[in-house]
């Protein structure tokens, strides 16, 4: 019965003033929260992420500025890494230490920082010790994969259901990110009107940052599967 009822997919655009204005603040508590647990010497789960191994400058440069030049950066990314007794650097957010602190409701892992946290600034014993926490702290990451995994599992099945609603013919303006595999011209594009970055095999050889027209080639909601052609 749910079949009749309108499905919208749009962006979301995360540059307003008043999100950067949030995200921000959560930065900066986080912050404090990691360097103030380890002068007290408190087990937290401290976060952080190596150095990433960026093309060179010159490199970037030569790529269009915008999505393109972005998506070169984010694709040498290096994963994040957890420590329990001291802050660690986090590259990405240019940080000696950081901690996941301020949605203590949304996040189990906040609140166990919050218990650490509490205790300590009533003068109690905190509830876990490194071990501990470490332990807990494996089974919440392994509930919120797998949390995360059901929730792109549900935005694939409603864009695919999106898609397959749209007319056949219906044609789409989409941006050259980068080629995956150029000798077989299969190629990453954006779906700039609804923020979807997708693979494509392009019918023809296109310079990086050009837009091109894309359709639907097959919108299967059932089957997961959502794929495009150049037109």
């Amino acid at each position: 019965f749910f079949f009749d009822a309108e499905i919208e997919v749009f962006p979301l655009y995360i540059d307003s003033p008043s999100r950067k204005l949030v995200a921000e603040l959560m930065i900066l508590a986080g912050e404090v929260t990691a360097l103030a647990g380890t002068e007290a010497g408190i087990a937290l789960p401290y976060r952080g992420q190596p150095t990433p191994d960026l093309p060179p400058m010159e490199d970037l440069l030569m790529l269009p500025e915008g999505p393109c030049r972005e998506i070169a950066k984010r694709s040498r990314m290096t994963r994040s890494v957890q420590s329990y007794n001291g802050a660690i650097r986090h590259a990405s957010l240019g940080l000696a230490g950081y901690c996941q602190v301020s949605s203590p409701i949304r996040r189990y892992g906040d609140m166990l920082v919050h218990y650490q946290m509490k205790a300590y600034l009533r003068g109690t014993n905190a509830p876990f010790n490194e071990e501990e926490l470490a332990q807990v702290m494996d089974y919440v990451g392994s509930a919120a994969r797998e949390s995360q995994l059901l929730q792109r599992e549900v935005d694939s099945f409603w864009i695919a259901e999106f898609f397959r609603r749209q007319p056949r013919d219906r044609a789409y303006k989409a941006l050259l990110l980068r080629w995956l595999r150029e000798d077989s011209m299969l190629a990453s594009v954006l779906v700039e009107e609804f923020g979807i970055e997708t693979a494509v095999r392009m019918k023809n050889g296109h310079p990086l940052g050009e837009h091109i027209s894309v359709g639907v080639s097959e919108a299967n909601p059932r089957a997961g599967r959502l794929f495009f052609e150049e037109l």
